[in-house]
């Protein structure tokens, strides 16, 4: 019996206790070449020292990830292989473990995915909550490039179920990394319905990536139906029939009679959807004064709803050395996705005012003379395209400020094809002003961009080329002739200058060569700019060479 407990003691002592395996963790993040989180993505980790691999799939909210392995797995000096899956890209790795981490039990491994070359990605698409039939509805997008190369110019095209709506030229080159070009497209859908909508970079494959996968961005939007009513027929005020209507209707305003368009009241457009249309010669007059504050009954049309348009129409009030609807305007945006076009306002305290609102249009407006606070836009993503900003000297036009303030935010707005004649004060940042007019002093911020790529094209002073905006103070010289300074104008790095063609016998021939086909088009050629080059611009330029006549 003695023995027998002696040989068990031995064999205790004699056998190991086998040590339990101590956790391993492997975490870490997916990201694009920029830094961007991939969410969904997929990782799968292999030791390939013992050929055993580990799938590992992060949630789509996230770009984290989790492994949890043991000291059975792992080894120091093990060398494991990553292999990353995500936004439309794939990337190997090796990490070689090291006896730290396998004493600290894990390391951290963050994987960024890329390819060499540009990379052009689609990030959002925005517009209204509603869109209707018979509407022009905004389609804002933003493309950005993820890649490891710059991009230059290249072609968006919005698609609405496969069928091409619009195309839109980019006009500033694609840095890797960037905020991003910013685009907006106009879409009138005909009928009430289901739609699909199809955004395209580099539709016309210009741009050599490694994968396009990324480069289309689909969203389904329904499209209803919009109800009419009409001022004076169903309702003898303006204001009548905003209150009686319900979002997305259409509201069509004529005269009164042959002998009176004028409707005296301040209209305040607070449901969705509302489009305020005037047929015929209308005026909306506002003399009544009032405060900055809500509901600013000085103003002529204040506009709280998402989605409205206000087209058409004449506001004004009255200037008799002071202005009667002090510190009103003549269009508030409170809102987004709203159109503000073919309006003239004259005579109010202020013209349009953006207030802290996002995709908006303001187009083919005239604003002034007699307006002291021109134009305010505060806000972001804003089109303010092809207006005439007439004014009394000390009036001002504010980027980045409010009408009775300066230096409120406002990014990634674009100013093209306006006439500016008084001053402007040009703030904010990621703003781009190009192909204006300014026709008085003009305050440069340093934030901005103010010119596109050289691209033919007839610019706002009939120039053949787009580029920057033309300053009436600019002092440099345009030794070539193309219609663009040799020297920069302060931040603009392509200003304008009033172009005077000369034309030889040589021209002549090559504008006979684009007539038949053999040359690529030259819109310098187009010399009776019908958007074409015919024999007609070829007998044109030669007897302008031969001095029988001038083109303007």
């Amino acid at each position: 019996m003695k023995i027998e407990i002696i040989v068990i003691i031995l064999i205790c002592m004699v056998t190991p206790v086998m040590a339990e395996p101590t956790p391993f963790v492997i975490t870490g993040h997916v990201y694009d070449f920029c830094g961007n989180p991939c969410n969904d993505s997929w990782v799968r980790v292999t030791n390939l020292n013992t050929n055993e691999g580990w799938d590992v799939r992060n949630s789509s909210e996230s770009n984290y990830y989790l492994l949890m392995l043991d000291s059975d797995d792992i080894s120091a000096d093990d060398v494991l292989q990553f292999d990353a899956s995500g936004c439309f890209r794939s990337k190997t790795i090796e990490h070689t473990v090291t006896a730290g981490e396998i004493r600290g039990g894990g390391f951290t491994e963050d994987v960024m995915i890329s390819d060499e070359g540009p990379d052009l990605t689609v990030t959002a698409i925005k517009m209204p909550d509603h869109i209707y039939c018979g509407r022009d509805a905004l389609i804002h997008t933003t493309v950005k490039n993820i890649g490891t190369v710059d991009v230059g110019t290249f072609d968006l095209t919005l698609k609405v179920n496969g069928s091409v709506i619009d195309t839109v030229s980019t006009v500033l080159p694609l840095e890797t990394c960037a905020a991003g070009i910013y685009v907006t497209f106009k879409w009138t859908p005909a009928s009430v319905g289901t739609y699909c909508l199809t955004v395209t970079a580099d539709s016309g494959n210009v741009i050599s990536e490694p994968d396009r996968a990324n480069n289309n961005l689909t969203e389904m939007v329904q499209v209803d139906s919009s109800e009419t009513i009409r001022v004076p027929d169903d309702h003898s005020t303006i204001q009548d029939a905003i209150n009686a209507s319900s979002a997305g209707t259409t509201i069509i305003i004529s005269p009164k009679s042959d002998t009176d368009n004028v409707y005296y009241e301040h209209v305040n457009i607070t449901r969705d959807g509302i489009w305020l249309i005037a047929e015929g010669d209308v005026v909306i007059r506002n003399d009544a004064s009032g405060t900055t504050n809500i509901p600013y009954p000085a103003d002529q049309i204040t506009v709280w709803g998402e989605g409205c348009t206000v087209q058409g129409f004449d506001l004004m009030a009255t200037y008799t050395g002071v202005y009667s609807n002090y510190p009103g305007v003549g269009v508030r945006l409170c809102s987004d996705h709203n159109i503000v076009k073919d309006n003239r306002i004259d005579r109010t305290y202020g013209g349009i005012q953006i207030k802290d609102s996002s995709c908006n249009l303001v187009e083919n407006n005239t604003v002034g003379p007699c307006i002291l606070r021109v134009m305010g836009v505060w806000g972001d993503h804003n089109l303010i395209a092809d207006n005439t900003f007439g004014t009394v000297p000390g009036s001002n036009w504010l980027l980045g400020g409010y009408v009775n303030s300066y230096d409120k935010s406002a990014s990634h707005n674009i100013v093209r094809g306006n006439t500016f004649a008084r001053g402007a004060s040009l703030k904010g940042s990621d703003n781009l002003v190009y192909n204006n007019r300014f026709l008085g002093y003009a305050e440069m911020g340093s934030e901005n961009t103010y010119n596109i790529t050289k691209t033919p094209g007839t610019n706002i002073i009939d120039g053949p080329y787009l580029g920057g905006n033309y300053w009436s103070d600019y002092a440099g010289n345009d030794r070539d002739g193309d219609g663009i300074g040799d020297t920069p104008h302060s931040y603009d790095l392509l200003p304008l200058v009033n172009y005077t063609p000369t034309y030889t016998t040589a021209d002549a021939v090559i504008a006979l060569s684009i007539a038949s086909g053999s040359c690529e088009y030259n819109p310098e050629m187009d010399v009776n700019n019908d958007g074409k080059v015919t024999s007609l611009d070829a007998l044109m330029i030669l007897q302008a060479a031969s001095g029988v006549t001038e083109i303007a």
